[in-house]
């Protein structure tokens, strides 16, 4: 029997006497009502909630469900009244009470919690240990960053706990951690590796641009490409911005053309102006991946002088490299392109004709040019043949 619904709890939770029935709905069968009585307590900032709503955190299957949200986020909005009871967590409840205890530290975020946190580095669970660090790294506080130093050593083999010591130490932004993390990214463990890249970004201290430059390329031993080491160093060089172009244009003249291929995505994500000319000579790497980044990087920066280069660009053997080219002079929308365009508008391969005649669009909404009006009908067949080709793919792969 449904004793109450979402909009009984709405209006219950202003009222004291209401905590005990709230309490009480957070076993109901509705998720929607479960969330809305953690939501009510919430707001209402009853202490008797504490460990009902721990429960409820050990009880949910998915952490990001709507009523494990909501649970901690009643909890944080309980507060310093809860602090006392999430510290006595550690010495009685199970593992996965202490961990959500943790968590939830964190998100109040009161200082009292900090030594009781970095008590629980000694917990036999890597559950609790990776949530306190969490919760550290939300707190901020400074003391917490030797402790966490000493758990990222090379001897702790847990990685789930290094990943969650590292982001804490980006977290904090504390410079006594950066040796720490650049011997992280050095190491063998590539989760520890990428977070602890990640974290020099955050921290943005000079001395990890060397590193986070060596980084790049780094082979990734079947760690996902998107939370890689190399992946993570190339946000965090971004992140550090100016001071690690030189270091970057560098790389553009490794052997290695992966390491090229980051450094141009790289130097494409900074968006700095002293790259262009090291960019335009990139246009003639070996490497066609690596010319791709280059005309993509040159025409996000969108500098007038790699003009000229990119228009050779437009006669590259390979057809993507054409097409990025195409692209990045229309972002420029120099005139000096438009008949080396118009030309580009018999290319052999229709996503390059595209790109052309939607790049001589672009100029001719900047400059007026009678060349462009006169191919105007040329190009709008261009676009047409292209989106008929495109709603055709569409339906053959919907079986229609």
């Amino acid at each position: 029997m449904r004793l109450f619904g979402a909009r009984d709890i709405d209006a219950m939770k202003a009222k004291k006497r209401a905590v005990k029935p709230l309490i009480a709905a957070l076993n109901g069968r509705y998720d929607s009502d479960r969330a809305a009585a953690a939501r009510a307590l919430g707001e209402i900032g009853d202490a008797r909630a504490v460990k009902p709503l721990i429960t409820v955190l050990k009880k949910e299957r998915h952490d990001s469900s709507d009523v494990a949200w909501a649970a901690r986020k009643a909890l944080s909005k309980i507060g310093a009244r809860a602090v006392e009871l999430l510290i006595a967590a550690f010495k009685r409840w199970d593992p996965a009470a202490r961990a959500v205890a943790a968590r939830a530290l964190g998100m109040i975020g009161d200082a009292r919690a900090v030594e009781p946190l970095i008590t629980a580095f000694k917990d036999n669970d890597y559950g609790v240990r990776a949530d306190a660090a969490w919760a550290l790294g939300e707190i901020g506080d400074a003391r917490a960053v030797e402790p966490l130093i000493r758990v990222l050593n090379p001897c702790n083999w847990d990685p789930n706990v290094k990943r969650a010591v590292a982001d804490a130490l980006g977290a904090i932004g504390d410079a006594r951690a950066v040796e720490p993390l650049i011997a992280a990214v050095e190491g063998y463990d590539q989760g520890a590796g990428a977070a602890a890249a990640h974290a020099l970004g955050k921290i943005g201290d000079g001395r990890a641009i060397k590193p986070l430059v060596n980084a790049l390329g780094r082979a990734k031993h079947g760690c996902n490409d998107d939370y890689s080491v190399s992946a993570c160093a190339a946000g965090a060089l971004r992140r550090i911005g100016a001071r690690a172009v030189e270091p970057l244009i560098a790389v553009l003249k490794d052997e290695n053309r992966d390491r090229r291929a980051a450094a141009v995505k790289t130097l494409d994500e900074i968006g700095d102006a002293h790259a262009v000319e090291p960019l335009i000579a990139t246009l003639n790497d070996e490497d066609q991946t690596v010319r791709r980044h280059a005309a993509d990087a040159l025409g996000k920066i969108g500098d007038g002088r790699a003009v000229k280069a990119l228009i050779g660009t437009l006669k590259d053997e390979d057809h993507e490299v054409r097409t990025y080219a195409a692209i990045a002079l229309g972002k420029i929308a120099d005139g000096r392109a438009v008949e080396p365009l118009i030309g580009a508008l018999k290319d052999e391969d229709e996503t390059v004709r595209f790109c052309t005649a939607d790049a001589l669009d672009k100029i001719g909404a900047r400059i007026a040019d009678p060349r462009i009006a006169g191919v105007a009908d040329e190009m709008r067949m261009i676009q047409h043949a292209h989106n008929a080709d495109f709603i055709q793919f569409l339906r053959e792969e919907l079986g229609e």
